[in-house]
């Protein structure tokens, strides 16, 4: 089991997951760990007397991999965050995955050093959580349709996220290929809105993409909160990039709860790694960053360090 003491505080770098599933410390948590959709590596560092434990995640097919959080019983910076984060990517490219991700609070200080390692700014995030109480079915008229989004449908939502994701953020925030998580509105059969939702027992996630020129978006935010199923009382969350912040004045005029300013980081990796090359253990030593075994696997990944 992981140590409990170095869990408390542990800085979330995946706010999604986070607000979904709760902090590692809770049993949902742990429990998602054994998803066999997706690769969870947790591994152990050591630096004389800290100790650091850092989480990493990979969903099949996907082509990003996610650092779930930080934490430890220091501050974590200079060499040794760079043994870490240099560990992280190998595990990274063992999953095949082509990019490693991490969200990191404005004003957290971790955010300089991950982008002195080599991290870049992908995009800005603010998020809100929203006060929309469920309204009972056919109370209202809905402004637009919001539904899961159809194959047949899947390249008309892929050229409208293409004409407003800008290219720098499109490693993380333009989709592959279809998901079932995926949901759109029409109006008079063109699509205006595309939403990436991502829910779990702690609450559901929205992250929306809106044509520039619709209106009323107070309205099919509440119209698309109230289309979701099984909803419950679950809280819903709200996640604006900063290329749609022209959004930011009609969600504050929901009553929304501000929650915080984020940056979306990206290390794009050059490949498919299998062992670390000479350099990188030169590097790793010169830290002296020793990672223990991963504590947690869902898929069996290949032992990069010993």
């Amino acid at each position: 089991m992981l140590n409990q003491h170095l869990l408390e505080g542990a800085i979330a770098l995946d706010s999604s997951f986070k607000l979904t599933y709760g902090s590692p410390q809770s049993l949902w948590h742990v429990a998602a760990q054994f998803d066999p959709r997706q690769s969870v590596v947790t591994r152990l560092y050591r630096q004389g007397n800290y100790a650091f434990i850092c989480q990493l995640r990979h969903t099949s097919q996907e082509r990003m991999a996610t650092l779930s959080f930080f934490s430890g019983n220091g501050e974590i910076q200079g060499d040794f965050l760079s043994g870490i984060l240099d560990d992280m990517r190998l595990c990274t490219q063992n999953t095949g995955a082509m990019h490693l991700v991490a969200e990191v609070d404005h004003k957290l200080p971790l955010l300089e050093g991950m982008k002195s390692w080599g991290f870049t700014v992908s995009a800005w995030q603010d998020i809100w959580k929203l006060n929309i109480p469920p309204y009972p079915p056919g109370s209202q008229e809905p402004v637009a349709e919001w539904c899961p989004l159809a194959e047949v449908d899947w390249w008309q939502a892929v050229q409208l996220l293409q004409s407003i994701i800008p290219p720098i953020s499109q490693a993380t925030d333009l989709p592959l290929r279809h998901r079932s998580r995926f949901w759109v509105c029409h109006q008079a059969e063109r699509i205006i809105a595309f939403a990436d939702i991502r829910s779990g027992p702690q609450g559901i996630w929205i992250h929306p993409t809106f044509d520039p020129g619709v209106s009323r978006v107070s309205d099919l935010v509440s119209g698309l909160s109230n289309s979701l199923p099984a909803r419950l009382s679950r809280p819903l969350y709200l996640s604006i990039r900063s290329y749609q912040s022209w959004l930011f004045r009609s969600i504050e005029l929901m009553n929304a709860e501000y929650i915080g300013h984020q940056a979306i980081l990206v290390k794009h990796l050059a490949g498919h790694i299998k062992e670390p090359s000479a350099i990188e253990l030169l590097q790793l030593e010169k830290a002296k960053v020793k990672p223990s075994h991963p504590v947690v696997s869902s898929r069996s990944i290949n032992r990069i360090m010993h």
